[in-house]
């Protein structure tokens, strides 16, 4: 077995007697610590190198050995040492040897991970605060070089006018859908102020079309679809800041949506109280108010106003912007009332809820009828005059089913299945349409 040195030196250790009264307690203590007997103590000489042997004598002959810088006291590594001896030899034999050099170089193989772990985390923390240091150089660079357009929405280099950029997403709003009874209800109390004066101010976003046309699907009227609460309108109203976009999304029965921008940068909030004329007098009173939402600026495809009349806690919503585009969806209980002027809400099954607003030739041609005049006539209503009967809306005598044109309040439909089955669902369908057969 190989002999570890007891010295500094070249020294090799002998094997010792074995010492029963040895402890690795003792071994591990400063000779201080160990309370000497009393005979040790008269005998011990006062010098410095008397002290030193007087330590010496702390530690068992077996742990002596492993005291290699001797100060009477086993260090870390000497105890360490001294542990490994567990037969009391006084030396390690090569397997102890080579167990301890493999905890070392374990250890040693810890460390360097460590320090390799230590430097990637400096090395990233520094590629970090580059990375931030370009960001904020960049910024800079791009707040001095563009500038924003609250007209098109965009962000533009100064000296060029290039766009470098769009704002790519807004806060979308819902507007809750009115009930049929609701609904109803709010269609008659517009339609009788309407009729009572025609001119009043109050509804005069809701007749759609061109004015310069004199044609009958230019009257046509936007009633209440939707509504909202009070205080949801007045949060939208608070973020349309002319630099934000906002959206408002409608929700149809059958799970389909219809979303438009009410708030984009050259869009003006005007708030005023409604006027609203008191029967059989000229006093005119404000009755809550009316939040409307235009953009006066000259756009393709451009909607018109967004108008929300408010009373007592709930906004009702009207307006162009309310109305589908073609191909968008409608809600066929409302007739064509969710369309834009000159479209109808069509489908090919009355069971639909929900349907699709269509040009008046584009129906004529689903319904095999396309010979007949698009531009002659229009949907189907109910006439009440004459026993609730479906009639197209054309001039009376133009053809067999025309009815004369209809006022612009009146509900309209765009085929004579949807008319009687919305409208006159106690009649047969043969019964339902005056002037049977069809057209």
């Amino acid at each position: 077995d190989l002999r570890v040195p007891s010295t500094a030196g070249a020294k090799f250790a002998y094997p010792l007697q074995e010492d029963d009264e040895e402890s690795e307690d003792e071994d591990s203590k400063p000779a201080a610590a160990v309370k000497a007997s009393p005979v040790a103590s008269r005998k011990a000489p006062q010098s410095q190198l008397a002290n030193k042997q007087y330590k010496n004598n702390r530690l068992t002959k077996i742990s002596k050995n492993y005291d290699f810088d001797g100060d009477g006291v086993l260090n870390e590594a000497e105890l360490a040492m001294r542990r490994l001896d567990t037969s009391n030899r006084g030396y390690l034999t090569n397997q102890e040897i080579y167990a301890l050099t493999r905890e070392q170089i374990a250890a040693k193989e810890r460390a360097r991970h460590l320090k390799k772990l230590i430097a990637g985390m400096v090395c990233l923390g520094f590629v970090l605060a580059l990375s931030n240091l370009g960001t904020s150089l960049a910024s800079a660079i791009l707040a001095e070089q563009t500038k924003a357009n609250r007209d098109s929405e965009s962000v533009e280099m100064k000296s060029t006018g290039e766009i470098v950029g769009y704002q790519a997403a807004g806060e979308t709003f819902e507007v809750e859908q009115l009930e049929y009874e609701e609904r109803r209800e709010r269609r008659k109390l517009v339609s009788e102020e309407i009729r009572r004066d025609p001119l009043q101010v109050d509804h005069a976003h809701r007749r759609l079309g061109k004015s310069k046309n004199a044609m009958c699907e230019c009257q046509k009227i936007s009633f209440d679809g939707g509504k909202m609460r009070e205080k949801d309108l007045l949060v939208l109203k608070a973020k349309c800041d002319g630099s934000r976009t906002v959206n408002i999304k409608r929700k149809f029965r059958d799970g389909s949506t219809d979303t438009d921008t009410i708030c984009r940068p050259g869009v003006t909030i005007s708030v005023k109280g409604r006027k609203k004329r008191l029967r059989g007098k000229d006093v005119i009173r404000i009755v809550d108010q009316e939040i409307v939402f235009e953009d006066k600026r000259e756009r393709k495809n451009k909607k018109g106003k967004a108008v929300f009349s408010c009373e007592r806690g709930w906004c009702y919503t009207s307006g162009e912007l309310f109305q589908g585009d073609e191909g968008e969806p409608c809600d066929l209980d409302h007739g064509s009332d969710d369309c834009l002027a000159g479209l109808h809400c069509y489908t090919d099954d009355i069971t639909d809820s929900v349907g699709v607003c269509t040009r008046m030739v584009d129906v004529l041609r689903f319904t095999d009828t396309a010979e007949v005049d698009s531009n002659s006539i229009g949907g189907w209503y109910i006439d009440y005059s004459q026993g609730e009967h479906c009639v197209r809306d054309c001039a009376e005598g133009l053809a067999a089913n025309c009815g004369g044109l209809k006022e612009p309040w009146t509900e309209e439909y765009a085929t004579a299945e949807l008319c009687c089955d919305r409208m006159a669902t106690y009649k047969r369908f043969e019964q339902c349409v005056r002037d049977w057969p069809l057209i």
